[in-house]
């Protein structure tokens, strides 16, 4: 389904500046997230390229691609259990977007029956207690 409109060298930096705002959000000291429209608009700012259409699924679905290979970048970091993008949320809710799921899904982490709420609280506890020690 990607479209993957950038070269490789622009998909490299987004991700980068992707990985060093998310990065960034779980050293500090206080359980701040950032939205997918923010971060996008951010990273847009940091590279210099034009943000991704939200409201197009092939852009959603290249920014997801983009924040899958965040969650790599961070195993590092946080170890292979934990998802660095559990400090994204959706503007005006709690919830986090289907690729999240499904990238917990496919990594094992998120079994059938697990209530995702539950997930996600213990997700961003992970994230910010492993890069505190680092």
């Amino acid at each position: 389904m990607s479209t993957k409109r950038r070269n490789d060298e622009q998909w490299a930096a987004l991700v980068s500046a992707a990985f060093d705002k998310l990065v960034e959000l779980g050293r500090k000291n206080y359980d701040e997230t950032i939205t997918y429209s923010a971060l996008n608009n951010h990273i847009a700012e940091v590279t210099g390229q034009s943000p991704f259409d939200l409201h197009d699924v092939y852009d959603r679905h290249d920014l997801g691609l983009v924040l899958g290979e965040v969650n790599d970048r961070a195993h590092a970091l946080v170890g292979d259990k934990v998802l660095i993008t559990s400090l994204l949320l959706h503007k005006g809710s709690d919830d986090l977007g289907v690729c999240f799921y499904g990238y917990a899904r496919r990594a094992g982490l998120l079994l059938p029956g697990m209530d995702k709420d539950q997930f996600l609280i213990e997700q961003e506890k992970k994230v910010r207690e492993a890069l505190r020690e680092k």
